[in-house]
């Protein structure tokens, strides 16, 4: 009986080649894809908090619910999730709301 060993890429002929690329970059990309949905509810989440507390017009709750909105928009412009200016930009729109309320 031969024994099916499976050739390393550096063996493979230019087809093989590809096709073994083609299939890491889609696992790849799946994964990059779930990483960024969960940053990104997660950032929404944070911001239907806030949203509400500005609403309801609970001061301290939205302080809170802001320094957490702060944190998720970092970590998701640190990690590609979201472009920096994107994060700056949604940061400074939500402490002019909660500014507004302070008003």
């Amino acid at each position: 009986m031969a024994e099916s060993k499976i050739k390393p890429v550096k063996d493979r002929g230019p087809e093989e080649r590809l096709a073994w690329r083609r299939a890491l970059l889609k696992r790849k990309n799946e994964r990059k894809r779930d990483h960024n949905r969960v940053a990104k509810s997660r950032i929404a989440n944070i911001k239907r908090t806030l949203r509400k507390a500005l609403a309801a017009g609970d001061q301290e709750s939205s302080a809170q619910s802001l320094v957490k909105f702060y944190a998720a928009l970092d970590k998701a412009a640190k990690n590609g999730v979201i472009h920096a200016r994107t994060a700056a930009r949604r940061k400074s729109r939500a402490a002019k709301n909660l500014a507004r309320l302070a008003a």
